[in-house]
């Protein structure tokens, strides 16, 4: 198992490859080049793992997988972990939302806002509603397996296409035409962001318990799909994000590069211009 030290730095190594993207935007006061829907998506994929998580560390008897049994203070770091990407992820959406930027109609901030509270009415908030009625009423327990079956089972899997789509919205924002050279979008805040959740989709399968692979049994596509429902899902989705993030800073980069160059030709032609004039 991972020691809890290298979780706290991952931890905070989390929280620093969101500072230059929340910096920049509280500087700029402007949110040009952030594509809205990909920034709900990706809030939408880290509410849904902070929600799996909660119910992980909120049952009362413990788990034979992803959790100790009794829950260990790595336990509870693995979870600080998932919420704090949650929290990250929810202030990077309302600064969206808060700070204007050309070509965002209000009515699309509506869109995202509304589609990210219809997904919190039907998953964190019963969820948390659950787990509390859990702890005061037993025979809430039948209800709470349900609801943690349908997330863990059917909605937790669907996350890697999430990050997928959100990655999809932020490359179309960028490819449009305009002065996206002059955007929000932090290129040092990509790259972090890269390398720190590649490091965290590295280091997961060493956060949490899992019970070994039977020996006669073959590798195969189910069991690997098994692994991933039940505790191969932080590392598969931070992996997919990492990829995601490092192909969005080589685009902007390159943007950047060579918008950078046009800029600077026409720079040393403009003093050649007048003086033929």
């Amino acid at each position: 198992m991972l020691p809890n030290v290298f979780r706290i730095i991952g931890l905070g190594l989390t929280v620093y490859s969101f500072l230059p993207q929340l910096q920049l935007t509280r500087s700029k006061k402007d949110t040009s080049g952030l594509s809205l829907f990909s920034v709900v998506l990706n809030t939408i994929y880290a509410t849904e793992q902070f929600l799996v998580g909660l119910i992980y560390v909120s049952l009362p008897h413990g788990a034979d997988f992803f959790i100790d049994n009794p829950k260990s203070g790595g336990d509870w770091l693995n979870f600080c972990q998932l919420a704090t990407v949650w929290v990250l992820f929810v202030l990077q959406f309302g600064m969206c939302l808060w700070y204007p930027s050309p070509g965002l109609s209000r009515r699309r901030k509506i869109y995202a806002s509304t589609l990210y509270g219809i997904f919190l009415a039907i998953s964190l908030a019963p969820g948390a509603l659950l787990i509390v009625l859990l702890y005061q009423d037993p025979e809430a327990d039948l209800t709470h397996a349900i609801f943690s079956g349908c997330h863990l089972l059917y909605v937790n899997p669907a996350v890697p296409w999430l990050s997928l789509g959100a990655f999809l919205c932020q490359v179309v924002t960028l490819l449009r035409p305009g002065p996206q050279h002059q955007s929000g979008i932090s290129v040092r805040g990509l790259g972090a962001q890269a390398v720190v959740f590649l490091l965290l989709a590295g280091t997961w399968p060493f956060r949490v318990t899992s019970r070994p692979f039977p020996e006669d049994y073959p590798l195969s596509w189910p069991l690997v799909y098994a692994w991933f429902l039940w505790v191969g899902w932080p590392a598969v989705d931070s992996l997919i994000f990492a990829v995601g993030q490092g192909l969005l800073f080589l685009l902007v980069a390159r943007r950047r590069a060579v918008v950078g160059a046009l800029e600077a030709t026409a720079e040393e032609t403009e003093p050649l211009l007048a003086s033929r004039q």
